[in-house]
């Protein structure tokens, strides 16, 4: 079995101004959870507005949208009846409506969610989610997940604007998820079980894993997986994942002010020296070369 406990959890609970609150659309907290089997749900660190018991339910003032990509479980609202969710499911949960949900205990799951706010997204959700029946069966789906990351990723920075950007891919997220509702085109078996790989590589950019690890957790033989990743995503497993951390690495060197030490540490490279040689192979120019030409760009549009 798939073993999740090197996940990261995220809970981040976001500020919102004046100025934000004139989009009609403001994304109050985000995050992503992985529930092992026989662990208690939710997790640790949610505020006292947020956290609640399954058995008993709760009453927020948000809209609050779910993604669930591993594991299975229930859900259950005031006008909705108890109904399953399973990996693939997104439900949303209405403002001012009691409401519960929580992992089977023998599977646990993977969630991620945000909550939102204000006048334009209350209309809109509204008028496209039927408050009976909030569940849309979309299946694993890789730009999905792809934008729930830079969600989290530019939560975490806080940078100015934020809450706007954070907004407008939100709107992006549920338009999508409306989409694929719409046309039922989330792929056979094993275009999913692709997706999934892809989301797990992703989701564990930070860890050891390796494409035969990956094979495994989506319960194919790695030559089987070699072949079938290779024909749906148009490289071989082991090059999708060398590029995204290559894209991590420039992401963070970019946008953070990590040592190139931190940087190698973060991303498990076995050191400081190797990690400088891997980046200068693939990229042409060292780390401290490329951050110090992004800093020059950025100085030149400023």
């Amino acid at each position: 079995m798939y073993s999740n406990r090197n996940k990261h959890n995220i809970i981040k609970y976001l500020p919102i101004n004046d100025d934000e609150t004139t989009w009609g659309i403001s994304i109050s907290s985000i995050g992503f959870q992985s529930i092992n089997p026989n662990e208690n749900y939710p997790l640790k660190g949610h505020s006292a507005k947020y956290t609640f018991n399954p058995e008993r339910g709760r009453i927020i003032d948000e809209f609050v949208m779910v993604y669930v990509t591993r594991g299975e479980g229930v859900f259950v609202s005031s006008n909705c009846p108890i109904s399953q969710i399973s990996e693939g499911d997104v439900f949303f949960i209405f403002p001012k409506q009691w409401h519960t949900h929580h992992p089977t205990f023998e599977t646990g799951w993977d969630e991620y969610y945000f909550t939102l706010t204000g006048f334009y997204c209350n209309n809109l959700l509204r008028k496209i989610i039927n408050d009976t029946n909030p569940i849309f069966h979309i299946g694993i789906n890789g730009l999905l997940i792809n934008h729930f990351i830079q969600m989290i990723d530019s939560a975490m920075a806080e940078k100015p604007g934020f809450q706007e950007l954070l907004s407008g891919t939100a709107l992006h997220i549920i338009s999508l998820i409306y989409s694929i509702n719409k046309t039922k085109d989330f792929g056979t078996e094993e275009t999913q079980k692709i997706q999934k790989a892809c989301m797990l590589m992703r989701e564990n950019i930070y860890e050891n894993y390796t494409p035969e690890n990956i094979a495994k957790a989506i319960n194919m033989s790695y030559s089987n997986f070699r072949k079938t990743f290779k024909k749906h995503v148009g490289i071989a497993p082991h090059q999708y994942m060398l590029q995204l951390k290559i894209n991590k690495i420039k992401e963070l060197l970019d946008s953070t002010e990590m040592s190139i030490q931190d940087i190698s540490s973060k991303l498990n490279f076995e050191s400081p020296d190797y990690f400088s040689y891997f980046f200068r192979k693939k990229i042409g120019i060292s780390p401290i070369a490329y951050r110090k030409h992004v800093e020059t760009q950025r100085k030149k549009i400023l």
